[in-house]
């Protein structure tokens, strides 16, 4: 449905005055019902598409530097509005969302989304939904997105990326994982067992035990077991 021109709403709101004017009857109108739609009419589903055009720079047939080396679909949460997107990457490499307004897979009218306007996103691989927070000069870390994995007392992130390397004078992309933690107002790179027991010194002991319980891989983290893990730590 093509939105109402602002003239017209306005139009819409002057005779419903008229009429309460005019008529024994007063017609009460919510100042919310006219709001939603003077919102209606300046904005559209490609308010957020706000960038500059996207040229992929690795080679077709060699790896990618996107997340599960592929397109998603997924929404785009910009200004306080979701907006859905049916194309989508997230160049782990450049930190940057890249998405199709055509809805097409081939590589072209491809736009890099100004990150900075980007409040969130989430992205559908099918098997399983990511959901990023733009960071903008956080303590003691970079700037750009992170996964929330949870978010109590304790914060838990993940910040996902990927390392170009030279593999016989071909490119390759090599994926990592970095876990943070945020206490205390600042974010702590526990990537490993030994940092994540760095930050409770005072309750090393019975987090070693529960460590070895859920038998945690740090270089590949169950989400599950993760939170399990700083939930308990929580009650410490």
């Amino acid at each position: 449905m093509k939105s109402l021109p602002i003239t017209l709403i306005l139009s819409l709101l002057f005779s419903f005055i008229s009429v309460s004017q005019n008529h024994s009857q007063i017609y009460n109108i919510k100042n919310d019902k006219i709001l939603h739609l003077y919102e209606s009419s300046i904005h559209n589903q490609y308010d957020y598409v706000i960038g500059k055009e996207y040229k992929p720079y690795h080679y077709y047939k060699q790896d990618n530097p996107y997340l599960n080396s592929g397109l998603g679909s997924g929404y785009i949460y910009y200004n306080g509005r979701s907006y859905r997107t049916k194309i989508i990457y997230y160049d782990l490499f450049t930190d940057e969302v890249i998405i199709n307004i055509n809805n097409k897979t081939a590589n072209s009218n491809l736009i890099q989304i100004n990150k900075t306007q980007i409040d969130s996103f989430s992205i559908n691989f099918g098997i399983r939904d990511y959901n990023f927070t733009y960071l903008k000069q956080p303590k003691n870390i970079a700037s750009g997105f992170y996964e929330t994995i949870y978010n109590q007392k304790l914060k838990l992130l993940i910040r996902h990326s990927a390392k170009k390397l030279k593999i016989k004078s071909l490119t390759t992309y090599k994926y990592k994982q970095t876990i943070y933690l945020k206490r205390n107002k600042k974010f702590h790179d526990i990537s490993s067992p030994k940092k994540f027991l760095s930050l409770f010194p005072e309750n090393s002991k019975p987090l070693r035990k529960k460590l070895k319980l859920l038998e945690i891989n740090f270089k590949k983290p169950s989400h599950s077991k993760l939170i399990n893990l700083i939930k308990y730590a929580e009650t410490l």
